[in-house]
């Protein structure tokens, strides 16, 4: 039950951070979006290691203001830069990789802590998702900046 909470305080956390912050810029949600996954990634596994339950809060607070923000800049930026008649393609493009970046890991973590443990298989898994989310944060920052206003 206390799983199933948290599981549903991220979702929950990603909705609240869309409503509260939806006047960012798409770039600014994506930038923070990014950046709090980075420090979620970084709480998450410290928890594990520590066995601290409430780091872990901290770390689902900061995974679920990752989720939405980056979530809501990612749609706001295809809203802005797809054509209309394409528009629908790459919305559906978008989904298919945001689930797939949920599943892998998640997969991957439970194959190979059968072989390798629980913590181990997180911290490789947070180490190439940290990397990958590095490599996403510069290209955010080095991107063209996109001419339009806050996201409505």
């Amino acid at each position: 039950m206390i799983a199933g909470a948290i599981s549903a305080g991220i979702f929950l956390i990603a909705v609240i951070s869309q409503l509260l912050l939806h006047g960012l810029s798409p770039r600014t949600a994506l930038t923070i979006g990014v950046s709090m996954l980075l420090v979620s990634l970084g709480l998450i596994e410290l928890a594990l290691w520590d066995g601290s339950l409430a780091i872990f809060l901290a770390g689902t607070l900061a995974g679920g203001l990752a989720a939405g923000l980056a979530f809501m800049g990612g749609i706001a930026t295809i809203n802005l830069i797809a054509e209309p008649e394409h528009r629908a393609q790459v919305v559906a493009a978008f989904l298919a990789c945001a689930f797939a970046g949920l599943t892998i890991p998640s997969v991957s973590v439970g194959l190979a802590s059968q072989s390798i443990g629980t913590k181990d298989a997180t911290l490789y898994c947070a180490i190439i998702i940290g990397a990958l989310a590095t490599v996403a944060l510069t290209a955010i920052r080095r991107g063209k900046d996109i001419n339009e206003g806050p996201q409505a």
